[in-house]
């Protein structure tokens, strides 16, 4: 039977069986020819007309696909219907639901979604009339959810019509009226969610607002507070269900109308936190996250420095309560939730700093090359919330605030009763997110009296209490531990706070000083990391005194190898700071051979972890620091025994064997990058160069060997990856050895199918390429030619880089950095643009690759700098001059339709930021060639199967673009033509 015949009822009823029959083949050809003809809705009303009453198995198969059928046309009901029959067309939908009502839960929701669809197309959407029908509670419930979720959700209508929304934004806001009474009054069955509706319902109403300029956005408030008795009686039943706690998120995140969202924000808040002191076994203060975060967004700052009345105390308890349980339960869920209660604290901080602005968006850029794109226009309901300076400094609470939020942290994240590995780790993940929740508290801060007591007086309290002990072994693990967690805290607070913050801190470490070096193990080893953390931060003069009592407590002297990998990078990090502070004009010797020492140091295997070689750089370049007054110095110290000598015999050492880490080969080329200057040398007059520049060529060699002959490890990708990294900085520090260093990378390059870490390099040296000194003209021919001579093989063999993303990712932004048309950030003053653009058979290569790679990248980040060098070939100073703008014109053809196709396919590409990439290059194609672009989107539009209804709607909104006053609201348009698009694409592949 030919599918393109099938036009009858009864032929339907044979496709159907098919379907049932499990011939899905057969009837996914069929089901795409069908919903391409004419009298699709005809038959499809025809058969559900005969009601539910009475239907066999494949009938009731039968009503539900045309059920779902007529949902799906009727997503594009202004489109696929003639205006003089749009009106019969909706009353046959809504006397089909009636009659569907009583029938089959799957055809009557199909049915549902089909009639509002029409209603909202329409302009004449009207909760009232739904309410007033006698039908059953949950096809009510389901009249009243849908439209909240085609406005506002992640499957709204592809509305074309700024007028359409607004109408139906005012239909929200005038259902409210009857909507409310309707909820909170009626008897409702068990199948009726009270709470999940009036939420979706609030939620609804506070996005309808941002689009009805002037509206009363206390008009909601005020329909709900009419019911405000049945509001909280329904609140107390079921508070601890997630919707009831979705009622509160939407009230803490309503703007405008301050007295009346506090006359019901209050008691709903009193309600649902009732209980402060909840247990470790209740869960609901855990769910009860993403309504504090909601509150710290906004309400609980406001309440705090009196701008909204709100009992803000209440709030702070909750908040502290679930910080307690969610770090007391995080053995369990490794965490999550602790990352989340902190965020909590991380939110409120941020808002007083911040103030409730809209997020950042990503600016289209104007469709004429090279233009400023005009300013984006602000239209919120009601006037941002921004505390001033004054407000914050001035406010008692807040110190007062921190010191309670400091209190729980001290109390939930103590090092573990019995520590381990695992149990070691976890605390360091959850304690990684408070330090950055602290940093945020520390923009707040002032240095008053009443924030110094709050930040300092955990490490006051452990000073008294340990001084008054006496200090020595015989104190308890439970004394360890709250020492432990107290300067822990002080020092992330000293390092997130300014450079002199900690001065009356440091006065209290080297008072402890005895008592700290008597702690147990592992104690000991902790304590001085914290300590040493702190001590760096604190000012402390003089500052080689400090750095000699800091580098007298490493981690090695404690003796402690399983604490190692926590505390090493720590350390290295406040040895570099504090070394940074040593005095200029002088070389500090004594100083310089003991990071030697500590850098160079013999470790046993179980020591070596996977930040060893970070943290030995650190040390290097804190021996930087100590010598950077003399160079000679510095490299003739490095070149001495026992150094640089011990470090290339044992790499050599280790090159001979066939199992190694390449741990000897790093720590040699670390080594050599902490000799390297801090900005670019070049030659001086007199023919002299920088001795780092002697001491690499010196060491050349060892670098041929890594990067020719060397295979790396495969779970580490050394000793190439650090090679390149090697490579990468003397190359831009030191401009004569860019050449042999460039040439190095691409003969590595050329023998690797996916180099990855050549890519990389080469890409670090683009970025900051040494002009000047170096010269820009040569800079640019060097580095020109190096990228084509490591494109023209991954272009030959480019399958090795589609089926490698981070390969693919770096050869991109390679070409990225080499191709910029933002002056800023131009490489060689823009040389090397010019002379890339200028190889078109590049140009033409490369546009080909990302046509064919962008419909089948999978991963945001990949498809997000495919785009970029996309836009940067089509925008800036080249693009109007030949051979380069020929060679855009030829490969339009195939840039839109592989761009359609990708949109149609990646589901991630809807998302916001990748949306502005795609919408980018549109339309600056559009700009360029606006023929072209027209014709070339059509043959993607049929290559993907895109609706025909949306095709010309959405070429005409890509050429609109400028016409919109406000970029968010063009992306919305666009975000649901993609999002129509990609429901229709999974449809078919169902």
């Amino acid at each position: 039977m030919e599918v393109e015949g099938t036009t009858t009822e009864d032929e339907l009823q044979v496709k159907v069986r098919c379907l049932h029959a499990g011939d899905e083949r057969y009837a996914g050809q069929w089901l795409a020819a069908f919903q391409r003809r004419d009298e699709a809705w005809q038959i499809c009303t025809k058969a559900l007309s005969t009601g539910p009453e009475g239907k066999s198995c494949d009938e009731e198969l039968l009503h539900a696909f045309c059920a779902q059928t007529l949902a799906r046309l009727s997503r594009g009901f202004a489109s696929r219907h003639a205006l003089a029959s749009q009106g019969a067309i909706r009353a046959e939908l809504e006397w089909l639901l009636s009659l569907h009502a009583p029938g089959q839960k799957l055809v009557w929701k199909q049915l549902a979604l089909a009639l509002v669809s029409a209603d909202l197309w329409l302009g004449r959407w009207n909760g009232s009339l739904f309410l007033s029908a006698s039908l059953p509670d949950a096809l009510k419930q389901e009249l009243l959810v849908l439209p909240t979720e085609l406005l506002f959700s992640s499957r709204p209508l592809p509305l074309d019509s700024v007028h359409l929304r607004q109408q139906a934004a005012a239909g929200i806001l005038e259902a409210c009226a009857s909507v409310f009474p309707f909820l909170l009054n009626h008897e409702s069955s068990n199948e009726f969610d009270t709470s999940k509706v009036l939420a979706a319902w609030l939620r609804a109403a506070r996005k309808s607002l941002q689009w009805m300029t002037g509206a009363d956005e206390s008009l909601p408030l005020r329909c709900l507070e009419a019911c405000k008795d049945s509001l909280l009686f329904q609140i107390r039943v079921a508070s601890a269900d997630a919707e009831t706690q979705d009622i509160g998120l939407q009230l803490a995140k309503w703007k405008g109308a301050d007295d009346e969202l506090s006359e019901l924000l209050e008691p709903v808040l009193e309600i649902l936190f009732a209980d402060s002191s909840v247990s470790l076994e209740e869960t609901p203060c855990v769910s009860q996250l993403p309504l504090l975060q909601g509150l710290a967004a906004d309400c609980w700052p406001r309440a705090v420095l009196g701008d909204f009345k709100l009992d803000w105390q209440l709030v702070m308890k909750k908040a502290i309560s679930s910080l307690g349980v969610s770090a007391a339960c995080s053995e369990h869920d490794s965490g999550g939730e602790a990352h989340a209660a902190l965020g909590v604290w991380q939110t409120f901080a941020e808002t007083l700093t911040e103030g409730i602005q809209e997020p950042p968006m990503l600016m289209l850029a104007s469709a004429q090359p090279g233009a400023t794109p005009p300013p984006e226009k602000r239209n919120r309901v009601g006037s941002p919330w921004l505390p001033t300076l004054t407000q914050i400094s001035q406010c008692v609470h807040l110190p007062q605030l921190f010191a309670t939020f400091a209190e729980q942290l001290l109390e939930s994240l103590r090092a573990p009763v019995s520590p381990c590995q695992e149990a070691f780790a976890l605390m360091f993940e959850i304690r990684e997110s408070a330090e950055t929740a602290i940093e945020s508290w520390v923009n707040v801060m002032t240095d008053t009296p009443a924030w110094q007591e709050a930040c300092w007086m955990p490490l006051h309290r452990l000073s008294q209490s340990l001084a008054a002990s006496g200090g020595g072994e015989w104190l308890s693990e439970e004394v360890w531990r709250e020492a432990e967690v107290a300067l822990w805290f002080s020092t992330a607070v000293a390092t997130k706070w300014k450079a002199d913050s900690a001065k009356p801190a440091i006065k209290a470490i080297f008072e402890l000083s005895t008592v700290l070096d008597n702690a147990p193990d592992p104690w000991r080893a902790l304590l001085w990391s914290s300590a040493c953390g702190l001590a760096s931060k604190s000012g402390f003069e003089p500052v080689t005194e400090l750095v000699a009592w800091i580098l007298q407590r490493s981690p090695f002297e404690a003796d402690c190898s399983d604490l190692i990998e926590f505390i090493e990078l720590p350390y290295a990090y406040a040895v570099e700071a504090v070394c940074q502070q040593l005095p200029t004009g002088v070389v500090h010797a004594d100083i310089a051979e003991r990071l030697i020492g500590l850098a160079l140091l013999d470790r046993a295997a179980e020591t070596v972890h996977s930040e060893t070689t970070q943290a030995r750089s650190l040390l290097l370049r804190a021996l930087g620091h100590a010598m950077r007054q003399d160079p000679f110095l510095l490299c003739a110290g490095l070149s001495a025994p026992p150094a640089l000598p011990k470090l290339r015999a044992a790499a050599e050492a280790e090159a001979a064997t066939e199992e190694t880490e390449w741990h000897a080969l790093q720590a040699l080329f670390s080594t050599l990058i902490a000799a390297l200057p801090q900005d670019p040398v070049g030659p001086k007059p007199d023919g002299a160069v920088h001795p780092a520049e002697t001491l690499w060529r010196e060491h050349w060699q060892c670098f041929h060997t890594a990067l020719v002959q060397l295979a790396p490890a495969s779970f580490s990708d050394q000793p190439l990856k650090i090679s390149c990294e090697a490579l990468a900085a003397v190359a831009c520090l030191i401009p004569n050895l860019l050449p042999e260093a460039v040439t190095l990378l691409v003969q590595s390059a050329c023998r690797d199918e996916t180099p990855t870490s050549q890519l990389e390099a080469l890409q670090s040296i683009i970025r900051r390429a040494p002009c000047p000194p170096a010269d820009p003209s040569v800079c640019a021919d060097i580095l020109c030619v190096s990228v084509i001579s490591i494109a023209e093989p991954l272009l030959v063999n480019s399958p090795s880089l589609l089926t490698s993303p981070e390969t693919m990712t770096a050869f991109v932004g390679l070409l990225l950095h080499g191709v910029t048309a933002t002056p800023d950030t131009w490489t060689c003053g823009g040389a090397l643009r010019h002379k890339l653009l200028a190889k078109t058979d590049l140009t033409r290569a490369v546009i080909m690759l990302l046509s064919e790679a962008l419909p089948d990248v999978t991963m945001p980040s990949v498809s997000s700098v495919m785009l970029q060098l996309l836009f940067q070939l089509l925008s800036g100073q080249g693009v109007d001059v030949p051979p380069h703008s020929n060679v855009l014109a030829e490969t339009t053809i195939v840039i839109c339709p592989s761009l359609v196709k990708a949109l149609v396919a990646q589901e991630h590409l809807a998302e916001h930021e990748s949306l502005v990439r795609v919408g980018e290059v549109l339309v600056a194609l559009y700009a360029l060639f606006p023929t072209e672009a027209e014709e070339t989107l059509q043959f993607g539009f049929e290559e993907a199967n895109v609706p025909q209804w949306s095709r010309e709607p959405f070429c005409s909104h890509i050429k609109s673009c400028q016409e919109w006053p406000r970029k968010r609201e063009w992306l919305d348009y666009l975000l649901e033509l993609v999002q129509e698009w990609q429901s229709e694409h999974r449809q078919k592949l169902i």
